[in-house]
């Protein structure tokens, strides 16, 4: 990701201009943008890691001469999002990367931002205003095709659990309703136990626990973030390992190698946290004019990872080029998101970037290609306010899986 300087000036030269940016530029005369960075739910590892990386890119030339960063958490109390976003708008934000709580109940704020000139960026989860821009994974079948992943696994019938998210995020609810669009298609399949464990390994496994004791034969379990502490409840309560679909955590990955002669199999995909630092790169392409406005979909999608069990390959955190995806867990904590590598999106980061929010030593950013931007389709309820749902919002990627006859 690298600008020479004489770029760097081009670039600033052409930026748009902001009443709100700061006008105290760095040396040379460079623009500053007051940007903000809102988490709500946070203090588990995905949501350290989108932060971290988020950080360090802020830190990286050029961002580090044009940046004035703040970070702000807002816990997972709605109304006190929405009184700390409106402090960001009010003290001069240019833009505000957000995760956000809830799909609608931002929207008022997002309009008070417009209204200001003040962009909003939300990653991962999603809200319904068109004046918003969203940057997620959501709409990219990670519901679908991993449930359907583990109906094949079945070969179609039994009983299952799903471990869910934070409920009434866009997230989980898209995914929840995704996941239940393939279970409703085998009468065979049963969810005996929903919980909500907020996408973590602690509250999976003490949630997972519950439900094997109130249900030991269950057959397989569809699990969102937190699928490492559900393997864990499988092992602690004796119960013989059956198939389980999750996310990206290190130790689930892990888990799928070592375990997998023990009769674990699965599928790691989910949300890769790097959405945040991609969310804000684009941000400020859009902030720079390098990105046009008028090119720059309200919805964009990021991609979706699909490691089966039988594709897990250990490599080194510190040389992501050898290879490899998935990590010692000598040298990366389990609960830790293992796919952060996007080299086409967000090259500026490593493993310290995520753990620790350091910048890579020498990187520079580099401009987002346009064709690497890809439009998500507009979904009602849940990142627009279209009334139509797209009719094969819930289709499978061929790629990733094929459905098998119901028996």
């Amino acid at each position: 990701m690298a600008i020479a300087a004489t770029a760097l000036l081009s670039l600033v030269a052409c930026a748009p201009p902001s009443s709100n940016s700061s006008s105290n530029g760095a040396a040379g005369g460079t623009k500053k943008y007051k940007i903000y960075l809102d988490l709500s739910y946070s203090g588990n590892a995905w949501s350290n890691a989108a932060a971290n990386m988020i950080q360090a890119l802020a830190k990286t030339p050029p961002y580090n001469q044009q940046v004035e960063f703040h970070k702000i958490i807002s816990g997972a109390d709605i109304a006190k999002q929405i009184s700390d976003l409106q402090s960001m708008i009010n003290s001069g934000a240019d833009a505000i990367i957000c995760y956000p709580l809830s799909p609608k109940a931002l929207n008022g704020v997002v309009n008070q931002a417009a209204a200001k000139g003040v962009k909003m960026f939300f990653y991962d989860g999603t809200v319904t205003s068109p004046k918003a821009y969203n940057v997620s994974y959501i709409t990219a079948g990670f519901g679908q095709n991993s449930a359907q992943y583990l109906v094949n696994k079945l070969g179609g019938k039994g009983k299952i659990f799903m471990n869910s998210g934070v409920s009434g995020t866009a997230t989980d609810t898209i995914h929840n309703e995704a996941a239940k669009s393939v279970f409703a298609k085998y009468p065979g399949i049963k969810v005996v136990s929903q919980y909500w464990s907020n996408w973590d390994a602690v509250q999976s496994k003490t949630n997972t626990l519950k439900a094997l004791a109130a249900n030991p034969d269950v057959d397989g379990i569809w699990s969102q973030d937190g699928e490492y502490g559900v393997v864990q409840a499988l092992q602690q309560a004796g119960h013989k390992l059956i198939p389980v679909t999750g996310e990206m955590s290190n130790g689930y990955r892990n888990q799928l190698l070592t375990l997998h002669d023990k009769g674990l199999v699965g599928v790691s995909s989910g949300s890769a946290p790097t959405v945040g630092a991609y969310a804000f790169k684009l941000a400020m392409e859009l902030l720079t004019g390098r990105i046009k406005e008028g090119d720059l979909p309200h919805n964009t999608e990021f991609p979706l990872p699909w490691v089966p069990y039988d594709q897990v390959k250990v490599g080194d955190p510190l040389k992501p080029a050898a290879g490899g995806n998935t990590w010692p867990l000598d040298k990366v904590p389990p609960v830790f998101a293992a796919g952060i590598y996007y080299p086409d999106l967000v090259p500026e980061i490593n493993y310290d970037s995520a753990i620790n929010g350091n910048p890579v030593p020498g990187a520079t950013i580099k401009p987002i290609d346009p064709t690497k931007i890809v439009k998500a389709p507009d979904v009602p309820e849940i990142n627009s306010d279209t009334k139509t749902k797209p009719a094969d919002l819930f289709k499978l990627n061929p790629e990733f899986v094929k459905p098998i006859d119901a028996p």
